[in-house]
């Protein structure tokens, strides 16, 4: 690869750092398994190539899709319900959230009289978790069904403190869930070494 070429993929920026495409992985997702020194140098050049990795390349090798469903109910049978405003209160707030953390918002709206499609959602692998803002009784009908799938419903809130502080406490709750299985078998290989 002459200097001048464009970098394409992470093959092409291990080439001109002289290392491993495993090496610029890692040192462009910050692990600290690679020398800061070494992580600082690929970093720079993929910013001087303007070089991002593939996000959905990173989904497939992570498992994850980094998107979260929020269903909201916007109305009943056509008619605004009186929780409506607070549901709404809390987007802005998940929205910031989820983006501080790299991840989508997937929007969606509740049919709180067939629970089908939410456990549909919940199988789809369109989703690494679920956020339910009203209709707490939706995640009953996930444990119903024995779905293991990381949910959070608004029913899940302590004491409110206000939009901003409640929506940022529901995706750090959701999130906590998300890492259990996962730090769960890291604890569990840990114990075997």
């Amino acid at each position: 690869m002459q200097n001048g070429a464009r970098v394409r993929n992470i093959t092409d920026l291990a080439h001109l750092a002289g290392v491993s495409p495993g090496t610029v992985s890692r040192a462009l997702a910050d692990s600290h398994l690679i020398a800061q020194k070494t992580r600082d140098r690929i970093q720079a050049i993929a910013q001087e190539h303007d070089f991002r990795p593939n996000a959905l390349a990173r989904n497939l090798r992570t498992k994850r899709t980094g998107a979260i469903a929020v269903v909201i109910p916007l109305t009943q049978h056509g008619k605004p319900q009186p929780r409506d405003s607070e549901c709404l209160a809390l987007l802005a707030p998940i929205s910031a959230a989820l983006c501080d953390r790299d991840y989508d918002l997937l929007l969606l709206t509740a049919d709180e009289m067939d629970p089908r499609w939410l456990i549909r959602m919940a199988e789809s692998g369109r989703c690494d978790g679920i956020l339910i803002l009203g209709h707490p009784e939706l995640h009953g009908a996930l444990e119903d069904e024995g779905i293991q799938h990381p949910v959070v419903a608004m029913s899940d809130l302590q004491a409110g403190k206000g939009p901003q502080d409640d929506g940022t406490f529901l995706v750090n709750l959701l999130f906590r869930k998300i890492a259990g299985p996962a730090r769960e078998a890291e604890r569990q290989t840990s114990h075997r070494g």
